[in-house]
């Protein structure tokens, strides 16, 4: 649970902050402050807090832990396509990088942290995104017929 809750709080200030964050989903600060300390086992967010959260946020992130808790994981399937091919393409393959990148970083020194591990699942997903956007885009084309 201290892993889910971690993620909830780097979700919010990845987005702009637990203050801005409470105010767009409506809690006063001090209670979503107390309710996202992952060392809290008293106060937790509800789930309508957890998924406006996830809502203003669009970090899916804290579900997938969630799901990972059951031995499950989140699979999204966007609908998101790009201009091209070759852009959608290229971006998968800039993913790839960024996820071998954050794993080099994370065993520089021979020991994977938390963070790190959460760093790298975080660039994993985002990789995943860009290959769905790839496919989705593969799936919009028209087939073209092959001079030959």
């Amino acid at each position: 649970m201290e892993q889910l809750f971690h993620s909830l709080h780097q979700s919010c200030k990845r987005a702009g902050g637990i203050s801005k964050m409470a105010r767009k989903i409506g809690v006063l600060e001090k209670t979503l402050i107390k309710k996202l300390q992952p060392s809290d086992a008293v106060n937790m967010p509800n789930v309508s807090e957890f998924i406006r959260i996830i809502d203003a946020t669009g970090d899916i992130e804290p579900l997938d832990i969630l799901c990972g808790l059951f031995g499950g994981r989140f699979v999204s399937s966007n609908k998101e396509t790009a201009s091209s091919i070759l852009q959608a393409a290229l971006h998968a393959a800039s993913e790839g990088g960024d996820v071998m990148r954050a794993v080099e970083l994370a065993m520089a020194d021979g020991i994977i942290t938390e963070k790190e591990r959460v760093k790298v699942k975080r660039e994993i997903m985002q990789s995943i995104a860009a290959l769905n956007t790839l496919k989705n885009t593969l799936d919009k084309v028209i087939p073209m017929q092959v001079n030959g």
